[in-house]
């Protein structure tokens, strides 16, 4: 068979399946979608306050007068925020979660049909195209992130179409300059990317060529701007999310030790498995050999998700969040590799490499269901971080809290999304600061510990800066009551009585107290 007839052969087998594939991840999709309709995690009602604070004048902050980036991932907020003319915030998040998880479904099946037509051969078809885009779309963090309100669909879209356009290196450049507004980690994605170029015959010709320089020229007018508009805005170049919740070197070693022995940290299954790399590397050099432009991005967004998963800390919400937009490509690696082991093999071995790429596909994906039926069952909803993470169980307590306390009292606690969202009083993180500089530069002051407690020492002075009216915490941090009794605290001289309790699920209550004034 010639080269041509052999190129359109592949091509036809890719193409017949895309369809396939594309349907079933739409599917999985609209399920999802449907089942977790009323779910968010609390850390999206950040964002979506920020917004309504936008829409009514106040200004793209959490709290109004105070001037703080409190998110990480402005650039999706921003995104969002037309659709918040239209509906609800919340809703607004929803809807446009749902259609770039939808665009990420054609996005990944394009990608999976150039692998295929790449990989493939006339004795051994690729089924990638199949497997991967159907992995992506069962894996729970990828989708409760994304139909939740979160960046992670628009993030993948956006590195999925830097890979289309892998030989329009201006556009590249600009795509990924614009991915450092939905995530900050992401401003070494396009020096990953120009690395990576390198180590291909092709890419080395271009890194010196005037067309990469002008692109490196504009990716640094894109952050520049980007960065100046921080600054100009919120005073400073990075967001507030940076230093409220910050990595150390001893914590980024562990986190990577735990990585290597396979250990569960900010990514999961399959990629804590010790075989993995190995493998991934495989699926690099395949890529590299076939595909260059698709291998670098590839290889420097798998690359970028697994450093930041090593750098940040372990996330609250026990699942892999940090490195689920950055999933389709590891998974392309990680397959891509399995299916090089068929052309590597002897006649006699091909078989159970066959074999062995099916049933790694099963397992993933049967390890995928296990997962979101663990985490996000019904009964998983009720105790932490399940009420947290979808948000349900908390809105009875945060709408009732809304119609009685005042606009522009402080409520001190550490759940501050949907509180926050739900009210039109200011909320006072003293535990993080997320929305609070002035938290972190006590927290700084004094160690740079976390205020677990309202009554630490080195909250003093700013607590009675604030004198917030009301402390809304979960019983079990906030100590037990005497039976028979209401809960009584003594905070930096000031008298918090209590005066509600709110059922969390079965063994956790949120507990409501007043200044006595």
């Amino acid at each position: 068979m010639s080269v041509q007839k052999e190129s359109d052969c592949r091509t036809d087998h890719a193409g017949k399946l895309m369809p396939v594939a594309m349907m079933v991840c739409v599917v999985l999709v609209l399920l999802n979608c449907y089942e977790w309709r009323h779910y968010y995690i609390d850390d999206a009602y950040i964002g979506f306050r920020c917004i309504n604070n936008f829409i009514a004048g106040s200004g793209f902050v959490f709290n109004p007068g105070q001037r703080v980036e409190s998110v990480t991932n402005i650039g999706w907020l921003l995104f969002v925020t037309p659709f918040a003319y239209l509906w609800p915030a919340h809703l607004a998040g929803k809807i446009a979660g749902l259609v770039m998880a939808l665009i990420a479904v054609v996005l990944v099946c394009l990608l999976g049909r150039l692998i295929d037509n790449a990989v493939a051969s006339e004795a051994d078809k690729s089924y990638l195209g199949v497997m991967v885009p159907i992995l992506v779309f069962s894996e729970p963090a990828f989708q409760y992130f994304s139909l939740s309100g979160m960046e992670t669909a628009f993030l993948t879209c956006l590195i999925a179409l830097m890979a289309l356009a892998a030989d329009r290196i201006v556009l590249v450049a600009v795509l990924a300059g614009l991915a450092f507004c939905i995530r900050p980690e992401s401003i070494i994605l396009f020096p990953l990317i120009l690395l990576l170029r390198k180590s291909t015959t092709e890419g080395s010709r271009r890194l010196v060529s005037r067309q990469v320089f002008v692109a490196v020229l504009v990716w640094g007018a894109v952050i520049l701007f980007i960065s100046a508009a921080r600054f100009a805005y919120f005073g400073n170049v990075l967001p507030n999310t940076f230093y409220a919740k910050p990595s150390n070197a001893l914590g980024i070693i562990v986190r990577f030790l735990k990585l290597c022995v396979g250990e569960r940290i900010n990514v999961a299954f399959p990629f804590t498995c010790f075989f993995c790399f190995p493998l991934m590397i495989l699926g690099a050099v395949t890529l590299q050999k076939k595909v260059p432009t698709i291998f670098s991005t590839f290889s420097a967004a798998t690359l970028l998700g697994l450093l930041f998963a090593v750098y940040a800390p372990e996330d609250w919400t026990q699942m892999p969040r940090y490195f689920a937009p950055y999933l389709p490509f590891a998974l392309f690696l990680l397959f891509t590799g399995l299916q090089a082991l068929i052309d590597l093999a002897i006649s006699s071995w091909k078989i159970w490499f066959r074999v062995l790429i099916t049933i790694s596909f099963l397992v993933t994906l049967l390890f995928f269901r296990v997962e979101q039926l663990r985490i996000l069952r019904s009964d998983a909803r009720e105790t932490y971080p399940g009420y947290v993470l979808t948000s349900e169980i908390l809105l009875p307590a945060v709408t009732e809290m809304s119609g009685f306390i005042g606009e522009g009292e402080w409520v001190a606690t550490r759940r501050i999304g949907l509180l926050g969202y739900s009210g039109k009083f200011r909320v006072f993180d003293y535990v993080y600061g997320l929305p609070d500089r002035e938290v972190i530069e006590a927290r700084f002051s004094n160690g740079q510990k976390f205020f677990e407690e309202p009554g630490d020492p080195g909250l003093r002075e700013l607590w009675l800066k604030r004198r917030p009216g009301y402390i809304l915490e979960d019983r079990s941090i906030i100590g037990s009551p005497d039976s028979g009794s209401r809960l009584e605290l003594n905070v930096h001289g000031m008298k918090y009585v209590e005066i509600k309790s709110y059922p969390l699920g079965k063994k956790e209550s949120w507990v409501l107290l007043k200044a006595d004034r």
